[in-house]
């Protein structure tokens, strides 16, 4: 019979992503190889919050455990010191708040954009301009990158970018990359 534990640890090996989980002391830990990786790569410590609260992850962190209880969180792309760029898809916080950890699910943004293929986007009803920001989201671009690439505001951007989500049945751009890659 497997541990319960085991059967967890196993399945976020077998994630394509960084998992790390900030727990009830605001200490961060990776929670698979990957994640591990990441803490290498980018010279990260458990007590990132106590000993750099500048940091871009920091900063991160600390806003969703000042946000309100049960506010939606949605994947953000920080650029961090190294000049990477990461994908970070936060847990939602509940009512117990800092009691409960908080899940951080990394991608790196460089390695998993896709070359822009618009034959990938030809099954989905977008309009012009949801194709163009399709295409610029296969390219990693931030939603700043897009709005200043496209001269249109970051409401517009967002607004656009909630449609190709919902048309794609993605949840997050992580998962919309997930279904165009699988689609190569």
């Amino acid at each position: 019979m497997i541990d319960k534990n085991e059967a967890l640890l196993s399945a976020l090996e077998r994630l394509p992503l960084a998992v790390v989980v900030v727990d009830h002391s605001s200490t961060l830990r990776p929670m698979n190889k990957r994640g591990q990786a990441f803490f290498d790569r980018e010279s990260l410590h458990p007590d990132l919050l106590q000993s750099h609260p500048s940091h871009p992850l920091s900063q991160l962190v600390r806003g969703i455990l000042d946000s309100p209880p049960d506010e939606l969180a949605q994947q953000v792309i920080l650029r961090f010191p190294s000049g990477a760029r990461y994908g970070i898809e936060p847990s939602q916080r509940s009512e117990k708040g800092r009691e409960r950890w908080t899940m951080l699910l990394v991608s790196t943004m460089e390695t998993e954009s896709i070359k822009p293929d618009e034959t990938l986007l030809h099954d989905w009803p977008f309009t012009a301009r949801e194709r163009s920001i399709a295409v610029l989201l296969m390219q990693g671009m931030t939603n700043g990158e897009i709005a200043a690439k496209m001269e249109i505001s970051l409401e517009t951007v967002k607004s656009h970018i909630a449609n190709v989500l919902q048309k794609t049945e993605s949840r997050s751009r992580g998962g919309f990359l997930a279904k165009l890659l699988r689609r190569r």
